[in-house]
């Protein structure tokens, strides 16, 4: 179960990365609001995650 978690926290943390990086060079404004929103998802996605890890491990 761990692995699992392990597996989901670096996925949305990756996600996040990515779309924050497509995020800083989009000139158009809404596309550039959907990312950060996007950006933002996966952030919080992945700090329940790491949340849920250490629960585990405790």
């Amino acid at each position: 179960m761990k692995t699992v978690r392990n597996l989901q926290y670096f996925w949305h943390n990756m996600r996040s990365h990515y779309y924050t990086v497509i995020a800083e060079d989009c000139l158009d404004k809404d596309m550039k609001k959907q990312l950060v929103e996007k950006a933002d998802s996966h952030r919080l996605e992945a700090i329940q995650c790491r949340t849920k890890i250490q629960d585990l491990t405790c």
